[in-house]
């Protein structure tokens, strides 16, 4: 599943090529649904309303307007492209934007596990969501705070939205990895020092991991179709029984909340 760094890098490229105060000239539905049906009024919503920029939450880009705002999940497979003239639709299109100034996206998600919905401040997708990781909010007193009396695994406490967004099964694993800090053990049982570590992880691997355009496993690509490239870059994730690039030891796995799980026994403990 798509997470923060690569919703950030679809953000970002997407709002390079739509300028604000585009206006939407077409809304094409190729089906009825995706994880959740369409709203029933977007064709009549967004045609001649202007986008007033692209924003990120989570793992939701937002199309910016001055009355709803539109949501985008990328659920496990969706990607959002350019739709260049003449170019004919693909197996699995769903949605295509058109906007005055030429330019045309369409959504393509093989799953179906995506989803197209308003937004705003009532938003039931938006309302419940932990701080930004890359903001002064999501700070070691913050995070320290939280994890008191908490005997879920630490890995699980981070992926929680409710925590802090957009920390996947991907960037949990790598993230402990640097921090030292084994994926299984009782978050409470955390120390302040070990707190401040993942903090500190977290922002500076999401930062990296945006650099890199993201990570491309199977489905995940850019706007411009290339891959992300951190996946080259992985520690632990989807290394197991290969050795530890810092210790030699044998990276391990195990499934933990019913996702697979990496660490290394000698970094982490």
């Amino acid at each position: 599943m798509p997470e923060l760094p690569e919703v950030e890098s679809v953000k970002r490229t997407l709002a390079k090529k739509l300028p604000k105060g585009a206006r939407w000239t077409e809304v094409k539905l190729l089906r009825k649904n995706l994880r959740v049906p369409f709203p029933k009024d977007l064709e009549k919503e967004l045609l001649g309303t202007e986008v007033e920029g692209l924003e990120r939450r989570g793992k939701f880009l937002i199309f910016k307007r001055s009355t709803k705002d539109l949501l985008s999940h990328l659920g496990m497979s969706g990607t959002w492209r350019v739709l260049k003239a003449e170019e004919p639709l693909k197996k699995h299109d769903h949605l295509v934007f058109g906007f005055d100034h030429g330019i045309r996206f369409v959504y393509n998600d093989p799953r179906r596990f995506g989803l197209v919905d308003w937004g705003g401040a009532d938003s039931p997708w938006l309302k419940n969501l932990g701080p930004e990781p890359l903001t002064k909010k999501f700070n070691p007193e913050y995070l320290y705070a939280l994890s008191r009396g908490k005997k879920l695994p630490v890995k699980s406490f981070l992926m929680n939205a409710k925590v802090v967004v957009g920390v996947g099964n991907i960037y949990a694993s790598e993230i402990l990895f640097y921090a030292g800090v084994k994926p299984h053990r009782k978050t409470h049982s955390l120390t302040k020092l070990e707190v401040s570590k993942i903090v500190e992880e977290t922002k500076r691997v999401l930062k990296v991991a945006i650099q890199s355009k993201g990570s491309t496993l199977k489905d995940y690509k850019m706007v411009n179709g290339k891959s992300g490239s951190f996946q080259n870059s992985f520690r632990v994730y989807s290394k197991d029984g290969k050795p530890c690039q810092s210790c030699g030891a044998k990276i391990r796995s195990q499934v933990l909340s019913q996702r697979s799980t990496y660490w290394c026994p000698k970094c982490q403990k």
